[in-house]
């Protein structure tokens, strides 16, 4: 029993937690009887669900810091300090690196290979790549983001259950374990590249209406390269999931071998079989499958890929978050496209010095996105875990890397501008005109680097609806200014509404970062834990009862109020500061007791917890909610039956005659002190892979 049910000491009153100090054995508070006037039971308790924000866990007894101690720690002093955290980032980094270039080295190789067939040719795939990749965009990239938090979140849940319950690591890595988050994506994914497929195979003809040589060699190439959307999407969906493990190399082996292959088929198709553009579609779409192949057989050995319990609210949540990133992405298309029709009007020469610099400005960008993909899912798996000290040491971490990156490609690329620009171009006009961009390449470096790292700090924390709203603001803001800047300044212009643009993004996500919204990651549990209630809370039963609940603490246990957060759940889960009982809401004594039911006479326990929880509320038929921490069992009793009594739940891995013992000894307790029948008592199961529900246990 003892392996299983490790010792716990907690005591709330009035729909109010209080985690004290292990030698605290209850503690009750006076609270007003206004709140008390129903006496409805509470809502049946139900399993947390990773919904992006973490669920009430057990707090563990920690020693005391001196406040200038925590604050030196949370800030991660030293800039230029490699730890442990530091280290984590970069191996997620590096290799994401690589990865991200996949789809640019693509495009490059087979742009390589047929410009040796001709220009028409050349020009015409290329016009068929940028339409593809507009097009995939819009929905790809918002899954492949939504999966590596979702993924990450689940798996950090899965692991911190796992631990409880005691299930050796070497034993849980051999297990393929099933994540909704995984199958959810994989799903979404193939019905989204499906509907892409088709959408570009039917709309070729029209999206390549242009009245030139190149309709047929374009409309050709991209009929062919559209059956390999559903790869392409598929093998990203896959990429979040490891991305969600913290597992970039895996991604990096399988797109490495994915860009061998369709560089050695587009020298076989292209000349000796003598298929031209067709030949470089169909070497692509291979290679594509290829890969998605390469990471769903590999997915397919840590886990269980297809499962019918993908529908339901992870599809739900998915397609929300999913739309909100896709406002996003449409944002930031729009801006990049109206600032290139903007260039596009200057003349060819500035035209030509603007693409330069923009490629260069993309592609050194990768580095930031690298960065920001390593933040996103360390914050993610931290903040599921609850462990919000560490998260708030991740977010700072990420943002000195990714500033001192920054620095440091503004620096580089300063001094080594002319010398890259000569890979482009050896025209003399056109190096004039992309020197006076170097400005906005290099000055901007640092201004991206906290841009791009703040957005996938957003997306660690699941804000994806921010991401969303403070792009759409900051694209608006910047087309605006383009559209009056460019006709007067001309490159310039574009210049500064684009600079203006990443300067936006990185302000609304230094205040997001450090407004009170996200104040929740510097408020780590400390030994006494959240003060939580469920259900709809007024500002004003916020107000009082914290405010009582504060103030009784320092009086009764010599519990400073620093050391107390209020903190409200509404019925969605959505946590916020503050706390209170909702109207009509009957307040029961939640008890997490530090002993066992081996040998020790819980009864006593309930008996003088329902009595406390009377006199807290004055009413007689008082009943008290028990709860076990370790194993989770919980029991609704009092002195009057409550219409419901909720689940008794257990997360997997008892053994059963601690499943017996726990459901006689309770299910006793309940008939000889409450007067419940057990016949009204049950335990429900679930396993630890949180997937299938069931009356495993002994129901009385």
């Amino acid at each position: 029993m003892a392996a299983t049910s490790p010792p716990m000491t907690s005591v709330a009153a009035a729909a109010l937690v209080l985690t004290p100090s292990p030698a605290l054995n209850r503690i009750s508070f006076p609270f007003s009887r206004r709140h008390c006037r129903s006496a409805a039971p509470p809502p049946r308790w139900r399993p947390t669900r990773c919904r992006g924000k973490p669920g009430v866990t057990e707090v563990v007894a920690e020693k005391e810091t001196s406040p200038d101690g925590e604050e030196e720690e949370v800030r991660g002093r030293g800039w230029f300090m490699v730890d442990e955290i530091g280290m984590d980032i970069l191996t997620i980094a590096l290799p994401a690196v690589l990865a991200l270039a996949a789809n640019p080295i693509t495009a490059l190789v087979d742009t390589a290979f047929v410009g040796h067939v001709g220009s028409t040719e050349l020009a015409a795939v290329g016009v068929s790549i940028s339409i593809f990749n507009l097009v995939c965009k819009l929905l790809n990239v918002p899954l492949l983001n939504v999966t590596t938090s979702f993924v990450a979140e689940q798996q950090a849940v899965e692991a911190a259950e796992r631990n409880e319950i005691s299930i050796p690591q070497e034993k849980a890595s051999e297990q393929r374990r099933f994540l909704p988050a995984v199958s959810t994506s994989l799903a979404l994914a193939a019905g989204i590249g499906l509907m892409e497929m088709v959408a570009l195979i039917l709309g070729s003809g029209t999206l390549m209406d242009i009245d030139s040589a190149m309709r047929v060699p374009a409309e050709q190439f991209l009929t062919l390269r559209a059956y390999g959307a559903p790869p392409v999407i598929v093998a990203l969906a896959a990429q979040g999931a490891f991305r969600g493990f913290m597992d970039t190399k895996t991604p990096l082996f399988a797109v490495g071998v994915g860009n061998l292959v369709n560089a050695l088929l587009d020298a076989i198709f292209i000349f000796p079989l003598g298929l031209g553009v067709s030949g470089a579609a169909l070497a692509t779409v291979t290679s594509e499958y290829l890969t998605a192949f390469i990471l769903l057989w590999k997915l397919n050995n840590k886990i269980v890929l297809l499962s019918w319990n993908i529908i339901g609210g992870d599809v739900v949540r998915y397609l929300k978050s999913g739309a909100l990133l896709i406002a996003r992405t449409i944002a930031v298309v729009l801006t990049f496209t109206l600032s290139t029709s903007l260039a596009a009007r200057e003349g060819s020469v500035p035209m030509a010095g603007y693409e330069i610099c923009l490629q260069v400005w993309l592609t050194i960008s990768l580095l930031n996105d690298a960065l920001a993909l390593a933040g996103q899912a360390l914050l993610a798996s931290e903040y599921a875990k609850g462990n919000y000290k560490k998260a708030r040491v991740v977010l700072y971490r990420v943002l000195q890397i990714g500033g001192i990156t920054g620095v440091a490609l503004a620096t580089i690329l300063f001094l080594g501008f002319g010398y890259l620009s000569l890979l482009f171009t050896d025209d003399p006009a056109v190096l004039d005109v992309a020197q006076t961009g170097v400005w906005f390449v290099t000055v901007s470096q640092p201004i991206n680097a906290v841009a791009f790292v703040a957005d996938g700090l957003y997306y660690g924390v699941s804000d994806f609806a921010f991401a969303a709203y403070s792009t759409l603001f900051a694209g608006a803001v910047s087309s605006a200014v383009l559209l009056v800047a460019a006709p007067k300044f001309g490159l310039g212009g574009i210049w500064a509404g684009l600079a203006l643009f990443m300067s936006l993004r990185a302000i609304a996500g230094l205040w997001r970062l450090g407004s009170k919204d996200h104040k929740d990651t510097q408020h780590e549990q400390e030994s006494y834990g959240p003060i939580v209630s469920g259900g709809p809370i007024s500002s004003k039963d916020r107000a009082g009862v914290g405010g009582r609940a504060a103030e009784a603490q320092p009086s009764r246990k010599n519990i400073r109020k620093e050391r107390l957060r209020p903190e409200g759940d509404d019925d969605e889960g959505i946590k916020g500061f503050g706390i209170g009982i909702g109207e009509g809401k009957m307040p029961c004594l939640n008890v997490s007791t530090n002993v066992n039911l081996d040998g020790v006479d819980t009864s006593a326990v309930l008996a003088d917890a329902s009595k406390t929880v009377a006199t807290i509320i004055g009413k007689p038929e008082a009943y008290v909610m028990v709860v076990l921490k370790g194993s989770v069992p919980m029991a609704f009793g009092g002195t009057q039956e409550p219409a419901a009594y909720g689940e008794l739940v257990s997360i997997g891995g008892l053994n059963p005659d601690v499943n017996k013992k726990l459901s006689a000894g309770i299910a006793s307790i309940l008939e000889s002190k409450l007067s419940i029948p057990k016949g009204r008592f049950y335990l429900k199961f679930y396993d630890s892979k949180r997937s299938d529900f069931g009356w495993n246990g002994t129901t009385f």
